[in-house]
């Protein structure tokens, strides 16, 4: 599974532009918009890849017409950072485990 996963991601570099934001950047850099009180995201403010990523993890998710939630992008994005650091870390232990 991580042999895929190395592969999709070798096959990326350089494609994705908006890949190595921090989980505070990304949020930072989209458009919010206040919409009866609740905070909307402007999706077309979301940089790829994440745009596509988010729009398919929401896929099922109460949303409003003018967009989605900016809980929903917050939580979103602190789950993909935390998997991502879960992968590293499974990473880092097959990288150390090769050399003994």
């Amino acid at each position: 599974m991580l042999a895929e996963l190395d592969e999709v991601e070798q096959g990326l570099q350089g494609v994705v532009s908006g890949d190595q934001l921090s989980a505070q950047e990304l949020v930072d850099v989209v458009t919010t918009k206040l919409h009866k009180g609740v905070q909307l995201i402007a999706e077309d403010s979301i940089p790829e890849p994440w745009l596509q990523r988010f729009q398919a993890a929401s896929i099922g998710s109460t949303r409003l017409a003018e967009g989605p939630y900016l809980r929903d992008f917050e939580k979103f994005v602190a789950v993909w950072h935390q998997e991502l650091e879960h992968l590293n870390a499974h990473r880092a232990h097959r990288s150390s485990t090769r050399w003994q």
